[in-house]
Order: structure tokens, then C-alpha cells, then sequence
């Protein structure tokens, strides 16, 4: 079972991080609120500052991409980084799992509320899957650049309830 819910995390989080974006962010802005990198950190900048990574995979691109623990907002959770095979900083992702849904609502407004007075409009939307023996309730919200993205996930796979968020920014200038 445990199985089957890291599967279906695994195959979101593959969506968020191959999501496309344009957008006027500098090459060295540091965007990602929950790190300390910037875009023109290198995959050696990082293990310099950050240290030994918990994960390291090899991307079909050629790039790799690199898992933290990491705490962001008061959350513990995880922070990926995606290099191109260039070796460009391409994603910075931050997940978490929270305990109950009015935690995640928590987390999720007031991180949208932040990047609306920022950016201005966004874009969202909701989506819901239903079966017999799961639901996903699936929000998410972006800058208009699409260089910013927000998730909130309330999951349960066999009567386990799983509640989640994602924050993942994307460097428009990474080919």
C-alpha cells in the first residue's frame, strides 16, 4: 500500500517537475524561498553548501537531480534540485507532508497569498479523481510567468489519508 502512495507522489511530482515556464526572472535571483541557491548555482556549489545529498538520480536528459531534508514555512520536508545535462539549475522543489487538511490549507494560502501581492494574477485550477478505493482532491496556482507553482494534495489510498504541498520554481533561462 505504502507502495502504491509513493508511486502516485512519484508520478506527481514527475509532472511538477517537467512542467514548462517562460518568464523575466534574473539568471540570478533566488526565487525559491525555501534555499539558499540561486540559478547559477552549480550542481558543486551545492553539495559545497548544502552537503551530502540523501538521493541522487540520473535523468534521462542526462541531467541529475538531488534530494535534501529541508524546512520551509515551519514544515519539514524535502527539497529537489534538477540540473540539465548542461549542468544548469533548471527546478527547485519543496515537499512536505502535513497532518491534516487545515494545516495544508494553511500552508498553501499564505504562501498564495505572498506570491499574488508579489506577481499579481495567477492562474489555478482543481481537479478530483475518485475511484473505489481512493480520491484525490488536486489544487494548484501559478505566477503568470509560470515560474512559480503551487500544490496542495489531499490523497487516500485505501483509507490512509495522505495531505501534501509542493512548491516548485522554474528557471526560465535553462534551456
Amino acid at each position: 500500500m505504502k507502495r502504491k502512495i509513493r508511486l502516485i507522489l512519484a508520478v506527481i511530482i514527475c509532472v511538477l517537475l517537467t512542467g514548462c515556464a517562460g518568464g523575466q526572472m534574473k539568471a540570478d535571483s533566488n526565487l525559491a524561498h525555501f534555499s539558499s541557491l540561486t540559478w547559477k548555482s552549480t550542481e558543486e556549489d551545492m553539495q559545497n553548501e548544502l552537503g551530502k545529498y540523501l538521493e541522487k538520480n540520473r535523468l534521462e536528459d542526462g541531467g541529475n537531480s538531488y534530494r535534501y531534508n529541508g524546512t520551509y514555512g515551519g514544515e519539514k520536508g524535502t527539497v529537489t534540485y534538477v540540473f540539465n545535462k548542461d549542468g544548469e539549475l533548471t527546478v527547485m522543489t519543496f515537499y512536505c507532508s502535513v497532518k491534516n487538511k487545515a494545516d495544508l490549507t494553511k500552508i498553501f494560502d499564505s504562501n498564495k497569498e505572498a506570491l499574488t501581492a508579489e506577481y499579481g494574477a495567477c492562474s489555478a485550477s482543481k481537479e478530483n479523481a475518485v475511484n473505489s478505493k481512493s480520491y484525490i482532491n488536486f489544487y494548484d496556482w501559478e505566477t503568470p510567468d509560470g515560474t512559480i507553482s503551487l500544490v496542495e494534495e489531499c490523497m487516500e489510498v485505501v483509507g490512509m489519508p495522505s495531505y501534501s504541498f509542493t512548491m516548485r520554481c522554474v528557471n526560465p533561462k535553462a534551456g
